[in-house]
């Protein structure tokens, strides 16, 4: 069941952002294009073809920017409109568990806001491949990354202690995902709390998500800071190559485990109260 219900979201997510995502593609090529002509008619002094490529790529830059930025709330507006909304009387009259909606809609936007992410960093690696060679060479350049690696990879102390590095890379690009998981969770939790009032529940949902968001920041910077002087003797005030010249690698992993472990539980709860407020405490509009 969680297949379909996720297989049914992308579908949706598709037919309202699939233009988006066309129009941002579109916007990059025709920034290049007349970045193209700019340059091929720089001797002819164009004003209004230096203007128009301004424009454009102030465009593109933006859309780069806001379209992974704005996946999230696109996410959590379509799960008030599905859930809570008017299309809710339809949603909860299907033989669905609760657990598997929000679960479902819970991880396929995560893929979702993952996908944007991808295609903007896809957009932005071709206009810089087609416009600045140099500048694609220097960022994404194959020969330089792999010989900063290789040259990274060279260092006695990296070697030394290869594997506490490797699982610090795969525990923070864990974090990185659940952190997502929990933005998004974290919204259908406000949302699931704004329904339950009578009136004015899109208010109260941003109230809810203010409120709980500056408890759960103070509470985790607490949890974090407090984990870091345990395990590393600091506040992070230390510049990053002494901080990292005075201690352990296992730290890192370890402090990474932390955040990752934290992410994990901060979305856990957000599901679970979300489906208990969805199951015993419906209040559609």
């Amino acid at each position: 069941m969680l297949g379909k219900i996720m297989k049914h979201e992308f579908i949706f997510i598709k037919r309202i952002y699939f233009p988006v995502f066309i129009g941002t593609v579109g916007v990059t090529l025709f920034s290049i294009i007349l970045y193209k002509l700019n340059t091929f008619f720089v001797s002819k002094d164009l004003p209004i073809l230096s203007l128009a490529t301004g424009i454009i790529n102030g465009l593109m830059m933006s859309l780069l920017v806001l379209v992974p930025a704005l996946s999230v709330l696109f996410v959590i507006m379509m799960f008030y409109r599905t859930m809570v909304g008017r299309e809710g009387y339809l949603t909860h009259t299907l033989p669905i568990k609760k657990r598997d909606l929000v679960i479902g809609k819970n991880l396929s936007g995560m893929i979702f806001c993952l996908f944007t992410m991808v295609v903007s960093l896809i957009c932005f690696i071709l206009y810089c491949y087609l416009t600045d060679i140099k500048l694609y060479n220097e960022i994404f350049g194959f020969h330089q990354v792999f010989h900063h690696l290789s040259e990274f990879f060279k260092n006695p102390t990296v070697q030394e202690h290869l594997l506490e590095i490797l699982l610090a890379i795969l525990l923070v690009f864990a974090a990185f995902l659940v952190q997502i998981y929990f933005n998004i969770g974290y919204g259908y939790l406000c949302i699931s709390l704004g329904q339950l009032m009578n009136k004015h529940k899109i208010i109260y949902t941003i109230l809810f998500w203010i409120a709980i968001n500056i408890g759960i920041s103070t509470l985790s910077s607490i949890l974090i800071s407090m984990i870091s002087i345990l395990l590393l003797g600091t506040n992070f005030n230390e510049p990053l190559i002494d901080f990292i010249s005075k201690n352990s690698f296992y730290a890192f992993d370890l402090l990474a485990f932390a955040m990752l472990a934290i992410n994990a539980v901060l979305a856990f709860l957000c599901n679970f109260f979300s489906i208990r407020l969805l199951t015993n405490k419906l209040n559609l509009e």
